[in-house]
């Protein structure tokens, strides 16, 4: 199988006219509205570029490790108790909502649970420390390796995530990919996709290394969920356990996309400047996270990038996209795949197609009607949560061969 660095980027182009059927019509006004909050949020809040290095150096071949490539920098224990630090889900009145969340804090019956906590670094090949996180509880049943999304990284919402699945007895690790969160890296650019598969697999080959006889299941978000496709599609037995998807970058939202003039202008000045912050379009965070109280505090995080898209990335994105799908069929790996119907930046239709056409046999599809993109983010998250955890547990002793399913 070529990598993607090999496919011509502009096969990713497609001329046939786009309609969205009237599918975000309906919504057009409670967008609008949500925006319109935000910026009354933002006012009342008090206002209160690093230098940009080429790295040249070739991508070297994988590797298998025989020693652990992380290097500690701080070790403690921390007590976890509760399951969900969401206080809006557990104040929903959803009937529905609740009787689920039941389901997996039932796994520890909301008891403290002490979990090993690390943070430290690993060497990606270009030379670049990459910054990560682990949670370890006592005798943990299973791993999850969870991949960010673009602009994200892992300190805040999704160590949140790592926590709750630490609660509920698994291992769980995030590293903040080359350019985001504490990570160097220029801010925000990829120069290709490759350089993101081969991170994740030296970061996944040395949790195996440390547990060898532990299921992994790797849970990626958004462009994460692109990472960890294109992770499955070179080196399938990694996912021994399952490939978890939330909302991902498989093809952008057509209102996302430029027009084929435009990207061939910007692949034309991307050969000199490829780090430059000049594409053109909506602000992926407007359209990612619902609660406007919620996408105001992460967009004012710091770690967080809030600007334009650098060239090189929009570009490396596209032909990534592209990529993923004319390949879908050839995806083998245990598959849970979860999206917002109402989804503005990545489209839930490229989920239901990739649902049909993987060759996994065990495969599972579920959209959230009202959700947007950042499902982990919505008032209701812990079904979401519910889902992922149950989802696991069902593998880590399956009773029969699962075929999957789908929730529409």
């Amino acid at each position: 199988m070529k990598l993607i660095s090999e496919i011509s980027f502009f096969k990713f182009i497609n001329n046939s006219d786009s309609s969205n059927n009237g599918e975000f019509e309906s919504t057009s006004q409670e967008y609008r509205e949500t925006i319109i909050e935000e910026s009354h949020i933002t006012k009342s809040l008090e206002e209160g570029e690093e230098e940009i290095v080429e790295n040249e150096n070739e991508i070297e071949n994988e590797k298998e490790i025989s020693e652990t490539i992380i290097i500690n920098e701080s070790i403690e224990i921390v007590k976890l108790c509760g399951n969900n630090n969401n206080d809006d889900s557990k104040k929903s009145s959803n009937k529905k909502s609740k009787k689920k969340r039941k389901l997996y804090e039932n796994n520890n019956n909301n008891k403290v649970v002490e979990v090993e906590y690390k943070k430290g670094y690993f060497i990606n090949s270009r030379g670049m420390k990459l910054v990560c996180q682990e949670w370890i509880p006592k005798n943990p049943r299973g791993i999850v390796i969870v991949l960010h999304g673009y602009g994200d990284h892992g300190q805040t919402t999704l160590a949140e995530d790592c926590k709750i699945m630490a609660r509920n007895g698994f291992a769980s690790f995030i590293y903040d990919q080359q350019g985001h969160g504490l990570s160097e890296g220029v801010p925000a650019y990829i120069r290709d996709f490759d350089d993101l598969v081969e991170d994740s697999l030296l970061f996944i080959s040395d949790i195996k290394f440390r547990f060898p006889t532990l299921k992994r299941f790797v849970c990626c978000t958004s462009m994460g969920g692109a990472v960890g496709t294109l992770v499955s599609l070179r080196k399938p037995d990694v996912f021994d356990g399952g490939l978890i998807l939330l909302a991902p970058l498989i093809k952008l939202d057509e209102n996302m996309i430029p027009n084929p003039i435009l990207v061939s202008l910007l692949t034309w000045v991307s050969k000199s400047f490829p780090t430059l912050a000049i594409v053109p379009g909506e602000n992926v965070l407007d359209r990612s996270i619902k609660d406007p109280q919620k996408r105001v505090e992460h967009a004012n995080h710091p770690l967080t990038y809030k600007g334009r898209a650098r060239i090189g990335t929009g570009l490396a994105i596209l032909k990534a996209t592209s990529f993923l799908q004319s390949h879908l069929e050839d995806i083998s790996v245990p598959l849970l795949i979860l999206h917002g119907s109402l989804d503005r930046v990545s489209s839930p239709t490229v989920s239901e197609e990739l649902y049909k056409k993987a060759m996994s046999s065990d495969k599972t599809l579920k959209l959230y009607p009202t959700f947007w993109h950042g499902i982990t983010s919505e008032k209701d998250a812990d079904i979401v949560y519910n889902d992922i955890i149950n989802w696991m547990i069902e593998r880590l002793n399956p009773k029969n061969d699962s075929v999957g399913s789908a929730n529409f």
